[in-house]
Parts: C-alpha cells; sequence; structure tokens
C-alpha cells in the first residue's frame, strides 16, 4: 500500500550541530519562487547559499484507493535562509534565531526545460519548505534537530496524495568562521561536536495527517 502522508518531520543526529552563520544566505522568498523550474536559475544570493543536494521518490495516488502507486522522483536543493515561511510564524522566528534551510523540491526538466513526465507527472512541484534547526539533545548530547511543516500544495499536488518514499540527501562539506565559547574557530555548516560511545543515533519523527507520531532511530 502506498504510505500515508507525511506534514511534519523532525530530523536530528546525535552531535551534529549546524552553523548556518558560516555561509551566505537568501530569503525563503527567493528560495521558493515558483515561476523558476529549475535551481539553476535561481537568484544569484541562493545559488551562492546552496549547501547540499538530494532526490526523492514519492508515490502519490487518489485520496480514496492507496494502492494506486504513481511514481514520481523529484529533486531537492538545500538553500540557506535567512527568513521564514510566512504560513508558519514559528519557521519565521526561529530561522531568526537560529537559522535554518529551504528545501526546495523541484521536478526534473527536459531539453526543452519542460517538466519531464517521463520522471513525474506534470502536476507543478517547484516549491520549497522552510525547516529552521532547534537545539536538543540525543542521548544527552548537544544536536541540532531540523524541523519542518509540509503545505497543503506538496502534500496534496493536483488533488493526489503524495507519499514519500525514500529521501537520499547531501549536505556538502563546506566551511567557514564563527566565534565558539568566544573563540573564533574554523567549522564546518554542520558539525560533529561529539557523540556519546563508538555509534551514533539518528532519530527521525513523523506525523501524519491524522496526527498520528511515529518515531525511528538508528545507530551507526
Amino acid at each position: 500500500m502506498r504510505p500515508f502522508v507525511v506534514e511534519r518531520y523532525f530530523i536530528a543526529a546525535e552531535g551534529l550541530q549546524s552553523f548556518p552563520e558560516t555561509r551566505p544566505t537568501c530569503t525563503y522568498a527567493q528560495a521558493t519562487d515558483p515561476l523558476i523550474s529549475d535551481p539553476k536559475d535561481l537568484p544569484r544570493a541562493c545559488r551562492k547559499a546552496i549547501v547540499g543536494r538530494g532526490t526523492i521518490h514519492n508515490e502519490a495516488g487518489a485520496p480514496n484507493d492507496r494502492s494506486q502507486k504513481i511514481t514520481c522522483d523529484v529533486k531537492i536543493t538545500l538553500v540557506n535562509i535567512s527568513t521564514g515561511d510566512p504560513r508558519y510564524p514559528e519557521t519565521v522566528k526561529q530561522i531568526k534565531k537560529r537559522g535554518g534551510m529551504a528545501i526546495r523540491i523541484d521536478q526534473y526538466v527536459n531539453e526543452q526545460g519542460a517538466d519531464d513526465p517521463a520522471r513525474c507527472p506534470p502536476i507543478d512541484l517547484h516549491e520549497a519548505l522552510a525547516a529552521p534547526f532547534y537545539d536538543v539533545k540525543v542521548d544527552g548530547v548537544s544536536t541540532a534537530e531540523l524541523r519542518f511543516n509540509v503545505p497543503e500544495t506538496l502534500k496534496h499536488p493536483s488533488g493526489l496524495d503524495n507519499s514519500v518514499r525514500e529521501v537520499a540527501s547531501t549536505v556538502n562539506k563546506l566551511k567557514g568562521k564563527v566565534k565558539v565559547r568566544g573563540k573564533e574557530r574554523t567549522v564546518g555548516f554542520y558539525s560533529a561536536v561529539g557523540k556519546k560511545g563508538k555509534t551514533r543515533t539518528t532519530r527521525v519523527t513523523f506525523i501524519d495527517e491524522s496526527g498520528a507520531k511515529f518515531t525511528q532511530t538508528q545507530k551507526e
């Protein structure tokens, strides 16, 4: 069966801290521009603020038939942003306080620059999620947790239920200088600041549209 539609995510890896102030930023409005179909056409400020990329494998279908699985593969671009999504006021406040990323989702385009129907039905997926960082602890270790809401336009494009089956993303090894405990240090956008024991715990929490909450952890 097609997975249920998830509307909120919490993602954290033990001892991985974020230092968004080390990298250039652009605004959420610039990063989410729906008139842009390819990330290479983002404003220059956003292109400089890109910190990673990835892919998402979705399965879409009619809300009343979870056996229907329409494949939709899209690409994601991770952009360091300075402002939040006005639709979710908490992101505006938290990104101003702690920083965050825009997770921009785009369909693949063909040689003519149009959405490629071989990768995903033409349902116009060109939008960004605002994902603030929050300071939490995982297994007692200081950690940056990424939290984000999925807007209606991405949960139900063209009236379909859109379910995430698999995500693969990479944050680039980008460095900059910040003050840590009063001393200037060179750190990464993401830096490993510690872990308890020989393995690192990754924790992901999903909340679906019914409000059901699921948490999965993995040690590596």
